[in-house]
């Protein structure tokens, strides 16, 4: 398909967005080993702390929870595997930008340019609201695999196979990080080095609205920086960054652990504002920006690079 037949299909499904008319979910969530034999009501304050104690003993007296499909009751005992389920009220999506552009389509892939802020799959707030779920609709019965991650407010490349074969040649490129990447970040501060590095590992605990620390107890991580272009009027350097490990916010946390946060990182650059927001900002705030992506073809092997289009937020600059 063409641009304009893409573009096309996607603002069909998002006029208006899909979450935008209220709905009800089922939530289904598995008890983990570390539950195992705990009440169900400790169970379920310790595990979804953002609900509160009374509304889940509102659900369990209502009959609006059930473990294994059967009424639960707030003393008994959960088992790892069982299956906790409970309905939504009546709930809608925080808006997103719907503006996905096609990058390249072919019988494997499809690739293309994600707006910001839009979460790439069902998560947290957004259920409908999501990059899979509107192109899933705009494009069913096509079924496309999502190959790998950036973040909701973070805009650029994202590659999407389209059956299960492909999917695992390209998600082996990036697990062997053969796959080579690049993004771009606006910074605060003018950055004296033109090149350097960090090797700070990612800590695999998730702290308050979801976000990460580094810790040296964490799972390795290694992001390359180079200066584009320093803009002194603005007090902000453009940064070429190569992220050698792909660890979920890797490149925000080794930016403010270098005293460069990125332009619109608010969250990262004043932790003590995770209490009480979100990750996902509401607009497009966040300067870093997936720009090229390199890979090899999954069915004929050629070496191809990808680029997204800089956004127009980004400062004009000399490549």
């Amino acid at each position: 398909m063409n641009t304009k037949q893409f573009s096309q299909q996607i603002q069909q499904v998002t006029s208006p967005l899909p979450g935008s008319i209220p709905y009800c979910y089922d939530y289904v969530f598995s008890v983990k080993q570390q539950y195992n034999n705990a009440k169900l009501i400790d169970f379920l304050n310790n595990s979804v702390p953002m609900v509160s104690n009374e509304d889940w003993l509102e659900k369990i007296s209502t009959g609006n929870l059930k473990v294994n499909n059967k009424l639960a009751k707030a003393e008994m005992k959960v088992i790892s595997g069982y299956r906790v389920s409970h309905v939504s009220g009546e709930r809608i999506d925080p808006a997103v930008n719907p503006n996905i552009t096609l990058i390249y389509d072919d019988a494997q892939l499809l690739i293309i340019n994600k707006p910001a802020p839009l979460p790439m799959h069902p998560c947290g707030r957004f259920r409908k609201n999501t990059l899979i779920t509107i192109l899933r609709n705009a494009f069913h019965p096509a079924d496309f695999k999502i190959t790998h991650r950036i973040d909701a407010n973070t805009t650029g490349l994202v590659i999407l196979a389209k059956d299960k074969q492909s999917a695992t040649k390209v998600m082996t490129q990036f697990e062997h990080r053969t796959i080579h990447k690049e993004y771009l970040a606006l910074v605060n501060g003018i950055v004296e080095k033109d090149n350097f590095e960090s090797k700070k590992a990612v800590g695999k605990t998730v702290i308050a609205a979801g976000a990460r620390q580094l810790c040296e107890n964490g799972v390795e991580a290694h992001s390359i920086f180079e200066v584009m272009q320093r803009f002194p009027q603005l007090n902000q350097t453009l940064l070429r960054v190569i992220p050698k490990s792909g660890r979920t916010n890797q490149i925000r946390l080794h930016l403010v652990d270098l005293g460069h946060t990125i332009v619109g990182d608010h969250h990262y650059h004043d932790i003590s504002a995770l209490e009480d927001n979100p990750m996902s900002y509401d607009d497009d705030q966040l300067f870093l920006h997936s720009w090229k992506i390199r890979l090899k073809h999954p069915a004929t092997g050629e070496l191809t690079t990808y680029t997204a289009p800089v956004p127009e937020k980004f400062p004009d600059f000399s490549l």
